[in-house]
């Protein structure tokens, strides 16, 4: 019975969120043919977001994202493999930014990282 109410919420949820159940027949030997929810099925990405609670999180990705490659373009690479490395650092991601800009236009400063004049980055707390 509590799959028969997790399957009956599935459908009703779907119904609201707009995605789609795709099921599949199983026959079980007691209880006879079944249809049970093999796949679901998104019919664009705000719907498969929002089933997931992850609109704003991806919002906040898709800001950061831009934000660097208009920076610099050669991170796009390094973006998609490590997306979950960009929302750890989301809080402090425009630093980190600055910093990588400051290392490319001054790539061996030959002083310590306290003495680092970079605009907008308090290098004392790191």
């Amino acid at each position: 019975s509590e799959l028969q109410d997790a399957i009956y919420s599935l459908r009703l949820d779907s119904q609201k969120q707009g995605y789609s159940i795709i099921d599949k027949v199983i026959s079980h030997r007691q209880l006879g043919e079944q249809k049970i929810p093999a796949t679901l099925s998104f019919a664009n990405e705000a719907i498969f977001l929002n089933y997931l609670s992850k609109t704003a999180e991806f919002m906040r990705f898709q800001a950061l994202t831009q934000q660097s490659l208009e920076q610099d373009g050669l991170l796009l690479d390094w973006l998609i493999r490590y997306p979950f490395k960009v929302m750890q650092y989301a809080e402090v991601w425009p630093q980190l930014l600055k910093v990588c800009a400051y290392f490319e236009t001054h790539p061996q400063p030959d002083c310590y990282i306290r003495q680092l004049d970079i605009k907008g980055v308090d290098s004392q707390i790191y």
